[in-house]
């Protein structure tokens, strides 16, 4: 979720990327391709593919199945018996009203570790995209349906269905609903992906739930769904811990933290929270190492595109890959398996585009771990066959990993594939084929775990099964039990928490207890203070809403045991269980846990926001209870929690009510103690107001200081502002304080400091910051100056003047007028007044701008102006670089940043120096021709009638966070939203050449290019 200027320079379209173009556009003369350009590539017999793949040492790789046993598996699992369910999407990518998918059943009948019998379980389906074993049959994901297929009679072939849920989004054939698992907690977790689900229980009387941008969890004992974080693309495992991780094609591994259910219930206001996050230490689109060489087709695509026949991004250097584009499928193996490092857990992530399988080592770091390439320049699994097409991962019964091989000759968006070439391709190719294979370590016995199916085991030999060191065999005893609802085993799960020296086992035991309705207090409190942290964990989460939890909670020898671990992500469920209890208990163990997030070392602002959510209209209380602290320590911790406390009691304030009269009181007595005993400790107060981005806002926190102390506080900021005024090093340092000032003191910096004479970045916050909090008064100025100001602050300025209620018909005046040329807006204020959200606001533009999109001939030309003007020049010339830096820094660096220069909003830039110059320059005039979904522009409409333009970087059910272009991330509630729309475009704005001359777009190009 990101953004502007450069996106297309880097994003390559490889396979499982989310892309929409529309209709392709003609240009007056037709491309042609001749089929002598694209020769097809002959598939490869099993054997031969086997021959085809490299594999790190100490590994082999087996054959489970091949056609004519399977076809196109994109998922599969095994059930209890040892049986194998594949779905086969045989209607990928163009045949989804054909209905040829099928879930098929494989077994190995003669149990050597190959399968060597088929049924056809299922089908009729279309697009199905995930399978998982329930009971007697499966549950099948094929959108809009999510289908439990039952088999009664045990013939291998579904004689029952039932449909569960309707709603899966179908809009992308590569952004569906997928990854069915089995978690530790005894539920089914599955991923929405990027089409969304507006989803109806036929069982449950057409009960109702909407997912975007978040994940669910089934309780296939009750039929009943739950939203949960998410938001990833395809690919979705767990750990053994219950940690989730996921990959999203150019983002290859992430990991998500699962809070939407607590938050849901709690009051969060304008929190910063990180449920998702990129977890690889290089980068989410880290370097691959492929073994395969590039289609003919992608080879001709990218001249294509950049000599402006076609639309479409350029990938990157003439290559079809070189770093994750198409990631796709995610798996986590445990160190004991001995697949990575000694002593870590492996992760692996395929790259289907680039016909290779890739593993990280995982370590802690923090809330979340961090993965590390294990294979230097090379890869766990890769193929010189560019049939081979890994696309989900998983284990098995014996502890090998398996891969499904969708063995295509073509895997890409068909939308992706201009026509010309198109018409020489057969998307269907590899309908007919298809592979399952197995890794293992070199001399691993394969059919050993199939022999006794753990579905024929007793009850309490499952039992015994959840400390074996499968991770597959683990998680299925625990689903068998589930299963099987025993009332039989209650002591030997109870003896597993207690004394079991295996914490995954104990975890899975614990779980069973609670979802059995047999956990007890006394197994509960042993988990909670046993040696592993992991264990813990699990064990403080089951006091969330438990009966008697309060009285757990309280016991100090529990609280200590867990305080003193210092791990982030035990403190975060000790937070979250304490929002339970009585307030002061309540307030002092998350007083503790705050103080306690200082030491820490990793990023803590979300654990910070859970212990404010959990503190609830107490949370004042964590500012008074530091009172006890020396005084510099009270400064340091409001230095670090008040930026988070103020915008969140600002919002609390707005909702009334005896509460609320309380908060005020209590906030009105700390800010008194402060700003009466030292006026200078307003500061602290003050920067905590930075998160408030209205006037209304700012008023509503200022109108509860009382008369003395806000007179204070401004006569201190005045003063400041004077040494900010005599003193240029002061002066950014104190500009955030302008909006606390008088209007005088405003009025003197916006006519003294919004000029030319001064930076643009401080030119831009004097501006802002008067905009705030005076924007009739403020866009007068803007508007009677405009003309004497540089391009970046005349686009700043536009960019205010727009986002105002008050100031945007002063704005269309001043076009009207002459006052503001329409060629002075810049691109991206043109883009976002064209598709503003409001009809009125919409209409008016409308008649003042002219579209500057720019037709495939029009490109061509311009194209061919720009590249001559970059061959002309000497692209090694350091003035030449100097000044191509200074053009990033005022047309690219608001969404993207290259060392130390712009903001890290848009997605990184990589692989610049392998682009030719006419690449980057067909990416940088015409960024709109093909666009990710995740990287559109959202034009978002507030109740207060203020305007925020950008990407959504991260939602929930009660929030969402737009990223704006200059790198601001602003956090926008649910509740204050009046409209809410995709631009459909790139928030990169087209029309750039109106920015840059040739001259200036060689010299850009240079220095991207030049940069590392």
């Amino acid at each position: 979720m990101y953004r502007i200027s450069c996106y297309s320079l880097v994003f390559l379209i490889v396979c499982f990327v989310a892309v929409d173009t529309g209709a392709q556009e003609k240009s007056s003369k037709e491309p042609t391709v001749s089929a002598d350009e694209l020769p097809r590539i002959a598939p490869k017999s099993p054997s031969e593919a086997k021959a085809s793949i490299e594999i790190a040492p100490g590994f082999e790789i087996e054959l489970v199945a091949a056609e004519p046993l399977v076809f196109d598996p994109v998922a599969f699992s095994f059930d209890g018996r040892g049986r194998l369910f594949v779905v086969e999407m045989i209607d990928y990518s163009e045949q989804d009203q054909a209905y040829l998918g099928r879930i098929a059943l494989l077994t190995d009948q003669n149990n050597d570790g190959v399968m060597d019998h088929r049924s056809v379980f299922a089908d009729r389906l279309s697009w199905p995209t995930a399978v998982h074993p329930w009971r007697d049959g499966v549950l099948v994901i094929a959108p809009p349906k999510m289908t439990y297929f039952r088999d009664t009679d045990d013939d291998g072939v579904h004689d029952k269905a039932e449909e569960w849920y309707t709603g899966f989004g179908r809009s992308n054939v590569q952004g569906m609903a997928n990854s069915l698992r089995w978690s530790v907690e005894g539920f089914l977790v599955g991923v929405t992906s990027s089409s969304g689900a507006e989803l109806t229980n036929p069982m449950r009387s057409n009960e109702k739930l909407t997912l975007r941008g978040r994940d669910f969890r089934i309780d296939p004992l009750k039929r009943t769904m739950t939203p949960i974080s998410g938001g990833s693309q395809h690919g979705m495992t767990m750990n053994r811990w219950g940690d989730r991780f996921a990959t999203s094609n150019s983002d290859h591994l992430q990991q998500i933290i699962d809070l939407d259910s607590w938050l849901d219930s709690h009051s969060i206001g304008s929190l910063p929270i990180t449920t998702r996050k990129s977890i690889a230490v290089d980068g989410p689109q880290a370097e691959v190492f492929r073994a395969s060489p590039v289609e003919p087709w992608r080879i001709v695509r990218t001249r294509m595109r950049v000599s402006g026949q076609v639309p479409g991004a350029i990938e990157g250097g003439g290559r079809a890959a070189g770093y994750f584009t198409g990631a796709t499928g995610t798996w986590v193996m445990d160190a004991e398996m001995g697949f990575g490092l000694e002593g870590l857990d492996t992760a692996f992530a395929c790259d289907v585009g680039s016909n290779l399988v890739h593993r990280k080592q995982l370590e802690p770091n923090g809330l979340f771990w961090k993965g590390t390439r294990i294979d230097e320049q090379s890869e766990f699994v890769r193929s010189s066959d560019i049939w081979f097409r890994p696309v989900q991962l998983g284990d098995g019964p014996d502890g090998a990993l398996y891969i499904a091989d969708m063995y295509r000759e073509v895997i890409e968006h068909p939308k992706s594939i201009p026509l010309p070439i198109k018409q020489h391709l057969d998307l269907t190719s590899g309908h007919d084929r298809g592979r399952i294979w197995r890794v293992k370590r070199k001399g691993a016995t394969a059919a050993n775990s199939f022999e006794k199916p753990l579905a024929s085991l007793s009850n309490q030999e499952l039992v015994g099964k959840l400390s074996d060191t499968i991770a597959w065999q683990r998680r299925m005893a625990s689903q068998l039990l589930l299963e099987r609802q025993p009332n039989d085993v209650a002591e030997s799960l109870r003896k597993l928490v207690t004394s079991e020296s295996k914490p995954e086992a104990a975890i899975l035991a614990l779980h069973l207890l609670a979802r059995l309705d047999l956990l007890d207090d006394v197994t509960l409190k042993s988990a909670i203070t046993d040696d592993s942290f992991y264990l813990n964990r699990h064990a403080i989460r089951l006091l969330h809403d438990r009966p008697n939890a309060n009285k757990l909670l309280e016991d100090d020898s529990i609280f200590r045991h867990t305080i003193q671990r210092r791990d982030a992500r035990l403190l975060l469920e000790l937070a979250m269980a304490s929002a339970q209890l009585p307030t002061e208990s309540r307030t002092r163990y998350l007083q503790e846990i705050a103080r306690l997030t200082a030491s820490l070392d990793s990023d803590v602002s979300t654990l910070r926001s859970v212990i404010v959510a959990a503190a609830g209209s107490d949370s004042w209380r964590l500012v008074e209870t530091n009172r006890a602290w020396s005084n510099d320590d009270v400064q340091i911790f409001q230095r670090a929690w008040l930026p988070i406390l103020v915008p969140y009691w600002t919002n609390q304030l707005t909702k009334g009510g005896q509460e609320v009269s309380a908060l005020s009181k209590s906030l009105q007595n700390l800010i008194h103690q402060d700003v009466s005993i030292d006026p200078s400790r307003s500061r602290s107060w003050l920067s905590g107001m930075k998160g408030l981005n209205s006037k209304g806002m700012i008023d509503r926190f200022f109108g509860i200081w009382l008369t003395t102390d806000r007179e204070a506080a401004v006569q201190w900021v005045e003063s400041h502002l004077e040494i900010g005024q005599a003193n240029p090093e002061k002066r950014l340092e104190h500009v955030d304080l302008l909006r606390f000032a008088n209007q005088s003191t405003r009025d003197k910096w916006l006519k003294t400091y919004v000029s030319s004479r001064e930076t643009s970045e401080f030119a831009t916050r004097v501006l802002d910051e008067c905009m705030l909090v005076a924007p009739e008064s403020s866009a007068s100025y803007l508007i009677d100056h405009f003309a004497e100001f540089t391009p970046m602050l005349q686009e700043a300025a536009v960019r205010s003047l727009a986002a105002r209620t008050e100031s945007i018909s002063l704005l269309a005046n001043a076009i009207d007028q002459k006052k503001i040329l329409v060629s002075q807006l810049g691109p991206s204020n043109r883009q976002m007044l064209e598709r503003h959200p409001n009809a009125t606001v919409r209409k008016r533009f409308a008649g003042l701008l002219a579209s500057s999109n720019v037709s495939n001939e029009e490109l061509q030309k311009l194209v061919e102006k720009y590249t001559g003007a970059a061959n002309s020049i000497d692209a090694q010339d350091s003035e030449v670089l100097k000044r191509g830096q200074s053009s990033f820094q005022r047309i690219c660096a608001a969404c993207h940043k290259i060392d130390d220069f712009g903001n890290d909003v848009g997605p990184p830039l990589k692989s610049l120096h392998e682009k030719s110059p006419g690449q980057l320059l067909v990416s940088i005039l015409d960024p709109n021709r093909e666009v990710d979904p995740r990287f559109q522009a959202w034009v978002v409409l507030l109740d207060d009638g203020r305007a925020v333009n950008g990407i959504i970087r991260d939602e929930s059910a009660s929030q969402i966070v737009i990223a704006e272009a200059n790198g601001k991330l602003t956090t926008i509630q649910r509740d204050e939203i009046e409209q809410l729309k995709s631009t459909g475009i790139s928030l990169m704005p087209s029309g750039i050449h109106q920015q840059l001359s040739p001259q200036d777009a060689a010299e850009l190009v240079a220095w991207l290019r030049h940069s590392r």
